[in-house]
Parts: structure tokens; C-alpha cells; sequence
């Protein structure tokens, strides 16, 4: 198994992990829980953070405004499939 195949397979594992986790909390900590999860990985880490910039970038959504925590909440909602 190649070095990036392995890497591959660890960040797989922790996801699965920490999503084994967070799914049985109530949503309100999970989403907390995940919300510091995700701000330790992009910025304390910087896993796969310029992959994400030039995400974003090439949607233009560094530029695009977003109104209100609900409204961020709603799109986690919704990623995770209890959204509206």
C-alpha cells in the first residue's frame, strides 16, 4: 500500500470514528462537537486546507456572504440529512 493509500485509509478512519461518536449526541452538541472538530483540522492541522481554499475560490464563496448562524446552521442541517 502506497504512503498517500495509507494517509488515505487513516483520515477515512478517523472520520468514521469521530462520526460513530458524534451521531448518537443530541444534534445541538453534535454540531458544536463537529464545528470544533472541523475549525482543528482546517486550521490547527491545515488537513487538506489548500484543497478547500481552491474549492472555494474556484465557487466564489470566499466572496459570498453569508447572513446569519442559522442560515450556516441550515447547510449542516442539511449535509448531514436532517435539514428540511
Amino acid at each position: 500500500m502506497s504512503r498517500r493509500s495509507l494517509r488515505h485509509a487513516a483520515e477515512y478512519a478517523l472520520f468514521r470514528a469521530a462520526s460513530a461518536v458524534l451521531l448518537p449526541l443530541p444534534e445541538v452538541v453534535a454540531l458544536r462537537a463537529g464545528a470544533a472538530l472541523g475549525w482543528f483540522a482546517g486550521s490547527v492541522l491545515r488537513i487538506r486546507r489548500s484543497v478547500v481554499d481552491e474549492n472555494l475560490e474556484a465557487k466564489n464563496v470566499i466572496t459570498a456572504e453569508i447572513n446569519s448562524r442559522e442560515e450556516i446552521l441550515d447547510c449542516i442541517k442539511t449535509f448531514l440529512g436532517k435539514g428540511k
